[in-house]
């Protein structure tokens, strides 16, 4: 029989950065590449659809990644390596990262698993020496990007768990600002609620 894999988990936005990844590199892009700024209205009008509940986080996701259209896959990650440079540690939850750390530390396999684009995430392996990153997987096909399969949230976080460790995982820790990671705090022996840098013990 074989034992459980034991792992520590921790959600990214909110978390272990303190603000909105999808939200900040957007802005980023702008920046940098203002002629994509075209994308905004349409940004803005799926913001206004998605509020009133008129399409689901999927379809407004989908269409809020317009602003990445015609920006070859390389340049995202080049303009990725940057964005994370300027963003770490002082947009950082620095209490959220000493704990990360202290678990490393201890020798735990520590994953960040999260609902934002693995795309722009390729830094963080680096700069937080973590194991694995699972969040949603993107396609791009006639020069835009959409989400591959489903958006990495809720409960869809425990299917990406069990596609990447068929064999039985056990969660000993599980860390995250959002009550949607309710699924992630069920499975994990011991929960942390996170909130403006202070950690908080749930179970």
């Amino acid at each position: 029989m074989h034992s459980k894999k034991e792992i520590v988990v921790f959600d990214f936005d909110g978390t272990l950065y303190a603000k909105d990844s999808l939200i900040m590199f957007c802005r980023f892009v702008y920046q940098h590449k203002p002629r994509q700024l075209i994308y905004f209205p349409i940004q803005v009008i799926g913001l206004v659809l998605y509020t009133l509940r008129l399409i689901d986080t999927q379809k407004f996701k989908n269409i809020f990644l317009l602003y990445l259209k015609n920006i070859p896959e390389e340049e995202v990650r080049q303009l990725a390596d940057t964005f994370w440079a300027n963003a770490y540690p002082k947009h950082f939850n620095a209490t959220v990262i000493e704990r990360l750390q202290e678990h490393q530390n201890k020798g735990d396999l520590v994953i960040c698993i999260t609902a934002s684009p693995v795309i722009y995430l390729q830094p963080i392996y680096a700069l937080l020496s973590l194991s694995l990153i699972i969040g949603t997987e993107l396609e791009l096909k006639n020069k835009q990007y959409t989400i591959r399969g489903k958006n990495c949230k809720g409960k869809e976080k425990i299917n990406r768990l069990i596609e990447f460790f068929p064999e039985n995982v056990r969660i000993t820790s599980a860390y995250s600002d959002s009550y949607a990671d309710a699924p992630l705090f069920e499975l994990a022996e011991r929960a942390y609620f996170v909130k403006q840098n202070r950690i908080f013990l749930l179970h």
